[in-house]
């Protein structure tokens, strides 16, 4: 998608693959993108952003600095190896072609583009799993558009806006296995054992640290110092007063990296 516009993003999970989507923040000196770039092939697909950059600077587009402009284009992908060749990736000369085509007519929706290899409801693999896709929405609000382009390449399920299961993960009979449910019951994949070989061909077995949305909002309140209501979440002081106040941005990173390290260093096995 060929800007320049105003961007944001919301990263989740433990295995996301992206190129410059911090350049979407709104701390960041840019504050516009030029074109943004969504695509598959992993993080192999990622070379097609050089492409949309070189196609974009041939064309005076970017940031401008004393030694030339600088495209910025925050690029993401989805992991769709085992859907067809795994060998065929998208890569510069891909990008180039797709600023190529762009055009101002609706966005093509389904099994297109980076929604090729998509697919949704992988809880028990890809045999039970169904096409993903490509999908856009967009709105006019006070001389406005405000749009959304997704590429759904979930491992649960989507639902309608009733919550009804429109596609996933399918039993042997085709019926839908309701992901969600199955977790309930069974427990989430966060908390199971994975198997990893060590130098001597046998297994041990890891653990992976669950991690939460609570984790992202607590991160936001203790940087800013205040709850959504305005409530002090974190205080930092000593003594009596207890004095509370805002701890820097590096000083709760390195927090958070040292938890991280603990929980990780707490898995048996290595």
């Amino acid at each position: 998608m060929l800007g320049p516009f105003r961007a944001a993003v919301d990263i989740r999970g433990l295995a996301s693959g992206t190129r410059q989507l911090d350049s979407l923040s709104p701390n960041h000196i840019a504050g516009k993108c030029d074109a943004l770039l969504l695509t598959g092939g992993s993080a192999h697909g990622l070379a097609a952003a050089d492409g949309v950059s070189r196609w974009l600077e041939e064309r005076g587009h970017g940031f401008p600095t004393d030694a030339g402009r600088v495209p910025i284009v925050p690029s993401a992908v989805i992991f769709d190896l085992g859907e067809g060749d795994a060998a065929a990736r998208p890569d510069a000369a891909t990008g180039r072609q797709a600023c190529e085509a762009a055009d101002r007519s609706p966005v093509e929706q389904g099994r297109v583009g980076a929604g090729t290899g998509a697919t949704v409801g992988k809880l028990l693999g890809r045999a039970s799993a169904m096409p993903g896709g490509l999908g856009s929405y967009a709105t006019e609000d006070e001389g406005f558009t405000v749009a959304a382009l997704a590429v759904v390449n979930a491992f649960g399920d989507v639902l309608d806006v009733r919550g009804n299961i429109i596609a996933g993960a399918r039993s042997e009979d085709g019926d839908y296995l309701d992901t969600a449910a199955y977790i309930r019951e069974h427990g989430a994949a966060s908390n199971e054992c994975h198997r990893a070989p060590n130098v001597s061909g046998k297994h041990t077995i890891r653990r992976r640290p669950r991690l939460r949305l609570l984790d992202g909002t607590k991160a936001w309140q203790c940087v800013s110092g205040r709850g959504a209501a305005g409530r002090v979440v974190c205080r930092v002081g000593a003594g009596t007063s207890d004095r509370a106040r805002r701890p820097s941005a590096l000083r709760l990173a390195l927090g958070l990296i040292r938890g991280q390290i603990k929980r990780l260093a707490s898995c048996k096995g290595t």
